[in-house]
């Protein structure tokens, strides 16, 4: 047995290779419907408020699935569980692809939502299977680090590709894409041996008491909540108000592309450098603590800093990937919170954390609005962003995470 458990350890690899692909291709679908709403809008005859429903459709269908999908991570087989899970994505690809109206766009964009909910909790609960505590947040960083580096080359290949063929047929090949990355999952991906024989053997809790078992920890929630207001207002920020903090300062529209890459670029960095560093500090909030404060800091400065008048833009390309790079470090809560539970219960805590995340991120799209008025400026309103953060570093002084572990498994 002992033989076998360096060449398991290294099969953990492959297993994290294919499921930050999942990961990818996930976010590359969720992407796509934005890189083509202008001709979707065209195509199927939508007015603005219609796109936006349809397009809204992925999120519900992904925020429905989410605790339930961590719920069936734990559960069952996780191959099998992952595989019907890209079948999903990629059966919502290829709808799309023969979508004619309003109706049929927007549930294929449902089930797309559905499928893609595994990803991110499958890539959680997979690493604290094949890796040890003190290896999780630097696995899970590089997944994240794989996701968000393909950002910028997504976004362009579909670009691209739009530029030449018709959208429907460029979601053909997402779903032919879709279709390989499902053989690839059946053939490589596998739960280490202890998890079968433990997933296949003995009574299971109800569905219901293994929920009610991790909500019922305070700080979970404590935990979530700090994510939410670090996270999910990055999330928030860099997918959707950076946008009109750089028209403001009348940035060339091109370049306002270049700083959301470089943002994702420093959140990549960011959390397979700060998951690196998590491995030799002692307590993990001390180090959250460390990169919140930094983050905020350049997130001021990244709002409210006049751009100067450098042809470079120097100054503020390096800004946005500072924001990036340390506020990266607010995914260490999920290496909180997977280790907040015994292991067959992570994915519905990882599920819980990625949900209020989420809420809070979809609020904060919208909320700067609220405090809009006809004589206000963004000024005005995006001080919520590092007030967030603020809330979330208050929150971290009430949590007190588990020790990681000196050795590797």
């Amino acid at each position: 047995m002992e033989q076998n458990k360096p060449i398991q350890n290294l099969y953990g690899y492959v297993v994290w290779f294919v499921i930050s692909l999942f990961v990818v291709f996930s976010f590359c679908l969720n992407t796509a419907a934005g890189v083509f709403s202008g001709a979707i809008e065209h195509t199927l005859n939508l007015t603005e408020t219609q796109t936006a429903i349809a397009m809204g459709a992925f999120i519900v269908g992904f925020a429905l699935m989410q605790i339930p999908a961590g719920a069936l991570l734990d559960r069952f087989n996780n191959k099998l569980i992952v595989s019907c899970a890209i079948f999903i994505l990629t059966a919502g690809a290829f709808l799309i692809s023969r979508s004619s109206n309003l109706i049929s766009f927007s549930l294929a964009n449902f089930i797309m939502g559905i499928g893609g909910s595994f990803a991110f909790i499958a890539a959680g609960k997979s690493i604290s299977k094949w890796f040890s505590f003190a290896a999780f947040p630097l696995m899970f960083g590089l997944t994240n680090t794989l996701s968000c580096f393909s950002t910028g080359f997504i976004h362009t290949l579909l670009s691209d590709q739009l530029a030449i063929r018709p959208w429907e047929t460029v979601y053909l090949f997402l779903a032919i894409a879709g279709a390989i990355l499902c053989i690839i999952t059946l053939i490589f991906f596998h739960d280490p041996k202890k998890d079968v024989i433990e997933t296949n053997s003995g009574p299971k809790p109800s569905l219901i008491s293994s929920v009610h078992q991790v909500i019922r920890i305070p700080k979970i929630w404590l935990c979530s909540l700090s994510a939410a207001f670090s996270f999910g207002a990055l999330l928030a920020y860099v997918s959707f108000w950076y946008v009109k903090v750089e028209n403001f300062y009348q940035v060339p529209e091109d370049q306002i592309l270049f700083f959301a890459t470089l943002t994702f670029m420093g959140v990549g960095l960011g959390t397979f450098f700060w998951g690196l560093i998590a491995r030799y500090v002692k307590v993990l909030n001390t180090l959250i603590h460390s990169t919140l404060i930094m983050g905020t800091l350049f997130l001021l400065v990244g709002i409210y800093l006049p751009h100067f008048n450098i042809n470079t833009l120097i100054i503020a390309e390096t800004i946005a990937f500072c924001i990036g790079f340390f506020l990266g470090g607010s995914q260490l809560f999920y290496t909180i919170a997977a280790n907040m539970v015994p292991k067959h219960l992570t994915g519905i805590a990882l599920s819980v954390v990625n949900t209020v995340v989420f809420l809070v991120n979809t609020l904060l799209l919208s909320l700067p609005y609220a405090f809009d008025t006809k004589t206000s400026t963004f000024y005005n309103t995006l001080w919520l962003f590092p007030f967030c953060i603020v809330i979330s570093i208050g929150l971290l002084a009430y949590l007190k995470p588990p020790k990681p572990a000196t050795s590797n498994q």
